[in-house]
């Protein structure tokens, strides 16, 4: 309808001002008495309404530009993790193991001058309490075992003690709560004097106590 109206209003604002000029001939030809002349003037005002109308009336049909409605945000809602939730995913989380010789530290180990370096030494500090039983078998089958041709000799000091005792792993024995003395040239300990327990694997995987004979 809009278009149609459109078209109308077009075809007659054209029309009116030929209309206009026909209108003012006829007058000066046959005057304003004239049948000719009465006859242009009410074409020209029917035109004219018509005009008018199809004006308002384009107006009123044409569609209307509403503004679009803008989009609001979308907005993430973040999930919330119950208490209970944590503390069960945490639960369910492998717990990694720590093993005393993890913090291990590789020492050089000097000639008797203190001018050469002749080995290594593995060196563990840690209080006598945490030195179990099962903590040295630990320590001796997964750590010193596997590195034996790494160190020539391996240590946990006992930190509680003064490092004056502690742990000492040489070759396939173990001597727990062993005297240790600081050797002059470096940062190595050595066995003061007998004393501790000495200790020896078994086939079942654990170390024994040695019999004294």
């Amino acid at each position: 309808m809009s278009t149609f109206l459109t078209l109308v209003f077009m075809v007659t604002l054209i029309a009116f001002p030929i209309l206009w000029w026909k209108k003012r001939k006829a007058k000066k030809a046959f005057g304003a008495d004239s049948e000719q002349y009465k006859k242009m003037t009410l074409i020209k005002r029917v035109v004219g309404a018509v005009c008018v109308l199809s004006f308002f009336g384009v107006g009123a049909t044409a569609p209307s530009q509403q503004p679009k409605d803008n989009p609001k945000p979308e907005v993430k809602q973040e999930q919330t993790v119950k208490p209970e939730a944590k503390q069960e995913q945490a639960a369910q989380e492998p717990v990694k193991q720590k093993h005393i010789y993890d913090d291990a530290k590789s020492v050089d180990m000097m000639n008797g001058m203190g001018t050469k370096v002749i080995g290594k030494v593995s060196i563990i500090e840690a209080e006598s309490t945490d030195v179990t039983q099962e903590v040295i078998e630990d320590w001796y089958f997964n750590y010193a075992k596997p590195h034996e041709k790494d160190f020539n000799y391996f240590l946990i000091l006992y930190t509680d003690k003064g490092k004056k005792m502690g742990v000492l792993c040489n070759s396939a024995l173990v001597t727990k709560d062993c005297p240790l003395d600081k050797d002059k040239h470096g940062e190595t300990y050595s066995q003061a004097r007998s004393g501790g327990t000495i200790m020896g694997p078994t086939d079942d995987g654990h170390l024994k106590p040695l019999e004294k004979k």
